[in-house]
Order: structure tokens, then C-alpha cells, then sequence
């Protein structure tokens, strides 16, 4: 996670330096649309896949592939039409989006085995892709957003075949699998959190260039890489560890060893990245930028703030994820979008105080879903009986047998 964080962080700060403004901000834009995309395509099978081990079956890779590029078209024809983005630039959003959410899927089979390096290696990949993308346009002295993209689109391609190729060939006997019906409704309520977590993630992106200008979205852009990156690496890492781990966990005592071990961790780490954040962000832009975006004390303090508490919605979320109910997961996921909606009213009204009140207004709706999802962490900690038993899994698969065949 952290090699995915710096590389990302080198790769903006050398694309803000290579790139005008507009392209730098057009070029985030993509990429914050390419992310939705992939939270949105598989429609929550990552979940159902780390809660019930399952393997890259034909059957569920052909759902993933139909939902994914459905998404992809969909989100291309609102990048053309309501954000005018080249058609060229949108060709490579849509087929870059179907390839992310069909990678995520693959990671997602090595990520419930506990293959952790080689899953995260899989889904961080744009990030080390976008920094040799930024060295070449840095060399051949490029300044457009179009061959970065290209270059993204085909990473994802490559990488989502070797996912599912190691999701399927090299797979551990097949678990019991839930009925049918039980398993769709587990997953679209995780599709709903996750897809609600990424769009928070991004939200500033979305809202910027409808209250700024694309040149307040680069600005962003260039502070996020400093400011927001190490937080957002340390947010995915808890969720990412932190699922399959509580997920494996013999009893509620091994699972709350592991979450406290885990937040100790995590405390630490964010602990130093804010003073790592603070000690680098003026350097970077009174340096390296050479004073070409205009950034405040405010907006870093911003940045690192609701990164911190990013970093604890991650967490939590993840205790929900593993061990709550598919009920309890449904009604976290309206709650989410609840805050979702109120992350965007408040960015909209922050805008009028340019950068910083869109970050602070969003900020504001984090702090709200963290508390709420803390909440039912806890409880799904203390209802937690362990793994299902082995008979009850028996039966399950063959009441989910029968189901398949109705169906």
C-alpha cells in the first residue's frame, strides 16, 4: 500500500509540473471517474467473495464482466455529456473502468486467501503505472492527458487477466456458498458502502470544477497528492488487511485481539504522516512547484484532519464488513448514502470559500459516517458469534445448488 501511495504522490507532483493546469485537472478528473467506476461495476461481489471465500467461477465472472461494462458505458456517457471530456480521453475511461472493476474482482479472490502483496500489487497498479506515465511525459516534454490514460487503461486490461487467471487456477477446494438470494443481497449492500466510501473519496473532484474552475481542481489535485494520499493508502490498508483477518478469526476474543493489534498499527502510522505532511507539503510546493499553485496553512490542516478520520471510517468499516449481518449491512449502506448527500450540500456551500470550504464541507460528512459506522462496529463486534458451522454451511450449499437450478 504505501509503494501504490508514493508512487501516486510522485506521479501527480511530476504531472503537475509537466502539465498545464487544465490538462493536470482534466487528467485527475479521469481518473476520479475511473475509481467510481470501479467501485460500481462488480456491484459488491468483492465483498460476498472475502466473506465466503468463493472462487472465480465462470458463472461469477460473467456477471462481474456484464455489470462492469454496463458501468462503463454509463459513466463515459456522463463524462462526454456533462463534463465534456474528449472523445479520446472518454474511450479510454470507459475501457480503463471495465478493466478496473474486472482487476478489483480478481484481487479480490487472492485478498479472501490472505495473498495479501500479490492482491494489493493487482489493485494498486495505476498508481505505478501513473508514475511511469509522468517519467515519460517528463522526458518526451508531453503536455496533454491523453497518453497517461492510455497507459492506465491498458494496465488495468493486463491486470485484471492475471487476476482472475490466479483466482481460478490456483484456488483453494470451493467453501460452502450461501443460497443465491442471500448472496446477491450481501453483495449489493456492500456495492452500496463501498460505492458511497469512493464517491466521498472523490467528491471534491465532481464538485470543484461545477463551483471553481479546473485550475482550483488541479490545485487540489496537487495538494491531495501530499496531503491526502498517505491517509487514503492508510484507509484502504486497514479494510484490506483487516476483512479477511477478522473474517478467519476462530472466535469474538481472536477477532478483538486482531482489531486491537491492528489500530495500534494504524494509530502509529497516521500519527507519522501528519508530521511527515506538514514537514514536506511547503517544501514540495515552494520548491519543486516552484510557487505555481497558491496553497494555504488552512487547506493542509484541512487535508490532514479528515484524513485522520478517513483513516478510522476505514477501519471500522471493515469490522461491519466481517462480521455484521447482511441486515445490518443494508442499513449502514443508506446511512452512507445519507452522508453522502450531505457531504454534497456542504461542499456546494463551502465552495464559496474556494478550495478550503469544499474540503472542510466534505470533511464535515466524514466525520458524520465515521461516527455512525463506529457505532455499528462495535455492535456487530459484540453479536458476533464466530463461523458459521460446518453442517449449517453443508446444507447451505445444497439449498444453494437447488436454487441454481431454478434459476
Amino acid at each position: 500500500m504505501a509503494a501504490g501511495g508514493v508512487g501516486f504522490a510522485l506521479a501527480n507532483i511530476l504531472l503537475a509540473r509537466v502539465l498545464s493546469p487544465r490538462e493536470f485537472g482534466l487528467l485527475s478528473l479521469v481518473i476520479a471517474l475511473i475509481q467510481i467506476g470501479m467501485s460500481f461495476g462488480p456491484l459488491g461481489l468483492e465483498l460476498s467473495i472475502n466473506r465466503h471465500h468463493l472462487n472465480a467461477s465462470a458463472a461469477l465472472v460473467s456477471w462481474a464482466f456484464g455489470t462492469s461494462t454496463v458501468v462503463a458505458i454509463a459513466l463515459a456517457v456522463v463524462a462526454l455529456r456533462f463534463y465534456g471530456i474528449p472523445g479520446n480521453l472518454t474511450v479510454c475511461l470507459a475501457v480503463a473502468t471495465a478493466a478496473a472493476s474486472m482487476n478489483s474482482v480478481g484481487a479480490s479472490f487472492l485478498q479472501s486467501r490472505q495473498r495479501l502483496t500479490q492482491s494489493i500489487l493487482l489493485y494498486q497498479i495505476h498508481n505505478h503505472v501513473l508514475f511511469i506515465a509522468a517519467l515519460l511525459a517528463a522526458l518526451l516534454d508531453m503536455d496533454a492527458a491523453f497518453p497517461p490514460a492510455v497507459l492506465i487503461a491498458a494496465a488495468y486490461v493486463t491486470t485484471a487477466a492475471i487476476g482472475l487467471y490466479a483466482g481460478s487456477h490456483h484456488a483453494p477446494p470451493a467453501a460452502a456458498r450461501p443460497p443465491l438470494g442471500m448472496l446477491l443481497k450481501e453483495s449489493l449492500a456492500g456495492f452500496g458502502i463501498g460505492l458511497s466510501i469512493q464517491f466521498l473519496w472523490q467528491l471534491e473532484r465532481f464538485v470543484i470544477p461545477r463551483t471553481l474552475s479546473l485550475e482550483d481542481l488541479a490545485t487540489f489535485a496537487a495538494v491531495a497528492t501530499i496531503a491526502a494520499s498517505p491517509f487514503r493508502m492508510m484507509q484502504m490498508g486497514a479494510r484490506y488487511t483487516l476483512l479477511p483477518a477478522l473474517r478467519n478469526s476462530p472466535d469474538r476474543r481472536s477477532a478483538g485481539r486482531v482489531i486491537r493489534r491492528e489500530a495500534l498499527a494504524v494509530c502509529a502510522v497516521a500519527a507519522a504522516a501528519s508530521v511527515a505532511v506538514f514537514v514536506l507539503a511547503p517544501f514540495v510546493f515552494e520548491k519543486f512547484l516552484q510557487g505555481r499553485y497558491l496553497v494555504s496553512a488552512a487547506l493542509i490542516i484541512a487535508f490532514v484532519a479528515t484524513g485522520i478520520v478517513k483513516v478510522t471510517h476505514g477501519f471500522v468499516t471493515a469490522m461491519v464488513q466481517a462480521l455484521g449481518t447482511t441486515r445490518m449491512l443494508a442499513r449502514l449502506n443508506t446511512l452512507s448514502w445519507l452522508c453522502v448527500l450531505l457531504g454534497v450540500a456542504l461542499a456546494y456551500a463551502g465552495s464559496k470559500y474556494g478550495v478550503t470550504g469544499v474540503v472542510v464541507g466534505t470533511g464535515a460528512a466524514w466525520l458524520v459516517t465515521t461516527a455512525v459506522t463506529t457505532g455499528y462496529g462495535i455492535t456487530s463486534l459484540r453479536s458476533w458469534r464466530g463461523p458459521p458451522d460446518p453442517t449449517a454451511a453443508s446444507r447451505q450449499q445444497s439449498e444453494a445448488s437447488a436454487e441454481d437450478a431454478a434459476y
